[in-house]
């Protein structure tokens, strides 16, 4: 399969096990996972770089793969929070009105379906809570790599550490 594609910047990962699948290769998914990894990051700073810079991945990994729903869904999830949590802003700022609340709904309960997914398999709903922030802002992180990418900014540049 020419092993993973080194002209990705991140992504490399699901590029392979995409082209693998593909090719007819059949694919085992471990209900118990023998490693969990919760990555290294030592800072807020550096999480959120790195974050920024794993989400801009989406469009490299759309030129190479092509459009499907799989590659597209988290990006277009991700767009679609960011836009909201800014018509959130305009409708507190310049227009305040009762619809910010509203618009803000549905990517706080996006971020909640993420973290409930991920806390389910350790069942534990205090990881489910500690979460749940982190999936929202990351979901923001993904609507703005989306855009920097789509504008040539390197958003995908990896995090000093």
């Amino acid at each position: 399969m020419g092993g993973f594609d080194e002209h990705l910047r991140s992504g490399e990962d699901k590029d392979f096990g995409l082209r693998l699948n593909r090719a007819g290769a059949r694919q085992m998914c471990l209900s118990q996972p023998r490693a969990l990894h919760w990555g290294y990051e030592a800072s807020w700073r550096e999480w959120l770089g790195k974050e920024l810079w794993r989400q801009g991945s989406h469009l490299q990994l759309l030129r190479s793969q092509g459009a499907s729903a799989r590659l597209l869904r988290f990006p277009l999830l991700c767009l679609g929070v960011l836009l909201l949590s800014l018509g959130t802003l305009i409708e507190l700022v310049a227009i305040q009105g009762s619809l910010a609340l509203l618009l803000l709904l549905p990517g706080l309960l996006a971020a909640l379906l993420l973290a409930f997914r991920q806390a389910w398999r350790h069942l534990d709903a205090g990881l489910m809570l500690q979460l749940w922030p982190l999936h929202w802002i990351r979901l923001h992180l993904g609507g703005a790599a989306l855009l920097l990418s789509l504008f040539k900014r390197d958003a995908r540049r990896p995090a000093r550490g």
